[in-house]
């Protein structure tokens, strides 16, 4: 979020475009703006539902199996595909706004 915040900055160039030196650098290119705004419905979605969005914060950004955050919830994996389903849905609507 810090580095997001910092590519939005006046002093380090505010809206200029940025281009990758490299393409095997692993780095997904993104508008920072839109990254702030996904931060912001994350936060959102964890003061209404804790639980999914720690769940969806593992699935997305952390790329952990269904199975182990299952297990890490101590809840079926049922559950986590639930959850993951309201969080996409919330989220979208939070992004939407």
């Amino acid at each position: 979020m810090d580095h997001a915040r910092a590519r939005l900055a006046d002093k380090r160039g505010g809206g200029a475009t940025v281009y990758a030196l490299a393409d095997d650098d692993g780095a997904v290119d993104c508008d920072p703006a839109r990254v702030l705004e996904l931060d912001s419905a994350m936060r959102a979605l964890a003061q209404e539902d804790e639980r999914a969005a720690s769940i969806a914060e593992m699935r997305y950004f952390g790329g952990v199996d269904l199975q182990l955050i299952a297990e890490a919830f101590g809840v079926t994996d049922r559950t986590v595909k639930r959850d993951l389903r309201f969080a996409r849905a919330r989220l979208s609507e939070l992004l939407d706004e």
